[in-house]
């Protein structure tokens, strides 16, 4: 089964959704779900009222999200929240207003666009200057800023202090509609994962 054959009807026979926790658990399966008695009980006794899916990280930068098996196929998890919430599948990206992938409560997720998502992503691992959109070029002797939108590189400048150059390229994203938490590090957010029940 594809998602394109998935709906909210179906999913709603398995899962329940409770917007202000955000989690999604698992229904009491009925008979019908099943090919013999022993796999309908084990599976009941095992998985009924359980939080469904799992939490994964995407390795380049901690980012925390969870997910869902089902039919067979992964599922993000927020995919399903806007499936059960709207009755459609998302076709779109869906941003999380906290940064943090994993928290699927309905009032944290709206549907976003490649473009708006861009703009409200976490600093990159491989970051070694401590701030998004700045490096530092050995050729000049200086922190360069630099920032992306719509797939166009802007230079926005040289500084002697990387403080400049951190402060430049802030004001530079808040102009063009970037999140006010754009390039902060995860490691907020991603603790407070790692200690909560929902990513274990």
């Amino acid at each position: 089964m594809t998602e394109q054959h998935l709906t909210a009807g179906q999913v709603r026979q398995l899962i329940h959704y409770d917007p202000l926790s955000g989690a999604l658990t698992w229904k009491r399966r009925h008979r019908k779900w099943f090919k013999s008695d022993r796999s309908f009980n084990a599976w009941n006794n095992r998985f009924s009222g359980k939080r469904a899916g799992s939490c994964r990280k995407q390795i380049r930068n901690g980012y925390a999200y969870r997910v869902v098996s089902l039919f067979g196929k992964i599922y993000m998890e927020h995919q399903l929240v806007w499936l059960l919430m709207t009755g459609d599948f998302p076709d779109f990206p869906i941003d999380h207003l906290n940064r943090d992938a994993t928290d699927n409560r309905w009032r944290n997720i709206s549907k976003s666009s490649p473009q708006e998502n861009a703009r409200n992503l976490s600093m990159m691992r491989s970051n070694s200057s401590g701030v998004t959109g700045v490096s530092w070029h050995k050729g000049v002797g200086k922190w360069v800023a630099q920032c992306r939108v719509n797939g166009r590189l802007h230079h926005i400048g040289s500084f002697e202090k990387i403080k400049d150059a951190e402060m430049a390229i802030k004001d530079f994203r808040l102009r063009h509609g970037f999140s006010e938490e754009h390039g902060l590090s995860h490691a907020r957010y991603a603790k407070q994962a790692r200690e909560e029940v929902r990513c274990e």
